[in-house]
């Protein structure tokens, strides 16, 4: 009798112990991708991120989210934080929700905020970019140190954003000042404990990770290179759709070079400035779909626009 007791409570015991193993077994999300840093003197900390259409808004065990609110490292600490629905909540993984991409079999995810306390600086990030230069669903991915709409407006003697993009580099290097207040637009940060200095800001970046057409400063990058421009607007392109030729709308301007891209950001036609003197572009060869155009005018500036082909 006391040995069936004893094979009666391992039994049960076992069960519930499974039972709980699947309750909070962590489920694999459509997009998950790890971030490693490094500050100056080799202090090492890691994030993950991720989507899917089945995570929610909160910070759930599941996806093995889980919220920190300990104050930051004295030396050297990341976070992440999801900016449009939790954005005080810092974890060092969060899977945010998603939604079907007009056009496409893919998912559109979110971006997301890292913030990073270094007292040793430059910080060195990498990551693994494989399945991003393999997948459209996840080709138009940046890491950047403001927020990526910024790159549309601001004039580069302004202000010069650093940014990657992570499917044609695998690592990037960040200074992040703490004084936020020094830049015109300001900077992604937020103010948190930090153990041994009390409350302080913390800088950030914004990283995301979207597929093949989606708004991303990073559509005109060729797979395998990386440019960096600073972009001082967006050009109007008339007709849009087009079918033989596109008007660029840019007045008083002298225009130095345009270059095309095609959807995957590989570059597809240069034309020189002898040859926009009207600044009609033939387009009647190209093939139908979305097309992006970075236009240079003199003085090293430096305009972006799309349209579509039809």
């Amino acid at each position: 009798m006391a040995r069936f007791m004893t094979y009666a409570a391992g039994l049960f015991a076992l069960l519930h112990s499974t039972a709980g193993a699947e309750l909070y077994a962590q489920n694999t999300p459509y997009f998950d991708m790890v971030l490693y840093f490094e500050d100056a003197v080799g202090n090492r900390d890691s994030v993950s991120f991720g989507y899917d259409q089945d995570a929610s808004s909160n910070l759930d065990i599941e996806w093995g989210e889980e919220e920190i609110t300990t104050p930051f490292g004295a030396i050297f600490e990341v976070r992440i934080a999801e900016p449009t629905i939790n954005a005080e909540k810092l974890s060092k993984r969060i899977i945010g929700g998603a939604v079907p991409f007009v056009g496409s079999q893919c998912l559109d995810g979110r971006t997301f905020f890292i913030y990073i306390h270094a007292i040793n600086q430059p910080v060195k990030v990498w990551w693994d970019n494989t399945a991003l230069n393999t997948n459209e669903c996840f080709v138009s991915g940046w890491i950047i140190d403001n927020i990526r709409h910024h790159l549309a407006v601001v004039s580069v003697d302004e202000f010069s954003p650093t940014y990657y993009c992570l499917g044609a580099v695998d690592s990037a290097y960040f200074s992040l000042a703490d004084t936020m207040g020094q830049f015109d637009p300001p900077r992604i940060f937020i103010e948190k404990e930090v153990e041994g200095i009390g409350l302080k800001p913390i800088p950030g970046l914004e990283v995301a990770v979207m597929p093949l057409g989606a708004y991303s400063p990073c559509y005109w990058v060729e797979t395998g290179t990386e440019e960096k421009f600073g972009i001082t607007g967006e050009i109007s392109v008339f007709p849009n759709p087009a079918d033989t030729w596109i008007k660029l709308i840019l007045d008083n301007q002298k225009l130095e070079e345009l270059r095309l891209f095609n959807q995957k950001g590989q570059l597809i036609k240069v034309v020189f400035g002898d040859s926009m003197a009207s600044k009609n572009i033939d387009v009647s060869e190209l093939p139908n779909g979305s097309y992006f155009l970075q236009v240079k005018i003199k003085d090293n500036r430096y305009y972006a626009g799309r349209f579509v082909k039809q």
